[in-house]
């Protein structure tokens, strides 16, 4: 397992990210946005992904900055209501998300890491992708 130290940037922008998830956060036109990062951004892009998948005999994935994916809730695959875990034929998924305070990263088959690196402070990324190599057995996606 890796142990990613982020800067003092990183850090600060992690806790940013954890208030935002408790207390939503208002936008310059005064909405106010709740549910913050509760989008399962895989879902858009699971057909191009499941290809890759499918090809690669994945079992295990880590889904590296998951916000508030699910992926045993039902109906991740609208036609079949199949869950995320059944639509990629996956057996064990962990979800690392720090804004959750999800600290667990478990080297597996696929890293899955969706909407993350524009969330990272900028002298963070080189270090952050070579983590995501390095907890991937096979593939990174």
């Amino acid at each position: 397992m890796s142990n990613l130290k982020l800067s003092k940037q990183g850090n600060e922008l992690i806790k940013l990210y954890e208030e935002m998830v408790v207390d939503g956060y208002h936008r310059n036109d005064g909405y106010k946005v709740e549910n913050t990062y509760n989008d399962f951004e895989l879902k858009k892009f699971r057909n191009i992904c499941k290809e890759h998948i499918s090809n690669h005999s994945i079992k295990t994935v880590l889904d590296y900055g998951g916000g508030g994916s699910d992926w045993e809730a039902p109906n991740f695959e609208p036609t079949n209501g199949a869950s995320a875990k059944q639509f990629f034929g996956v057996n064990k998924v962990t979800t690392f998300e720090p804004a959750r305070n999800q600290m667990k990263k478990l080297k597996s088959d696929c890293v899955v890491c969706m909407d993350v690196l524009e969330h990272i402070f900028i002298t963070d990324v080189p270090n952050l992708v070579d983590e995501l190599f390095s907890l991937s057995i096979n593939y990174l996606s």
